[in-house]
């Protein structure tokens, strides 16, 4: 009976564990555009072309709402896509 119990403890301490992680990733990708900037023009650079910031906001779906951008995110990361390196373009994940 004692493992039976600690079975039942940890399935539910798994259970959970998905409402709890899921929110506390909405969280913090919403902070992310409390930051003052816009992404796009920090990526670009300061003199970059209007054009260009916009070449980059499709390219990293920042032209998308917030829920989209999150849905495509929690898609990619459930896939275990975590993305690319903005700094050597290498695969997170790897």
């Amino acid at each position: 009976m004692g493992w039976s119990r600690g079975l039942a403890w940890a399935w539910r301490r798994i259970a959970h564990l998905v409402p709890v992680a899921c929110l506390a990733t909405f969280f913090v990708f919403g902070l992310l555009y409390l930051v003052p900037g816009d992404p796009a023009v920090t990526l670009a650079g300061e003199n970059a072309s209007p054009e260009h910031i916009e070449e980059i906001r499709a390219l990293y779906g920042l032209d998308r709402s917030i829920v989209v951008q999150y849905a495509t995110w929690l898609d990619r990361v459930a896939q275990g896509d975590l993305s690319r390196s903005l700094l050597s373009g290498e695969p997170v994940s790897a």
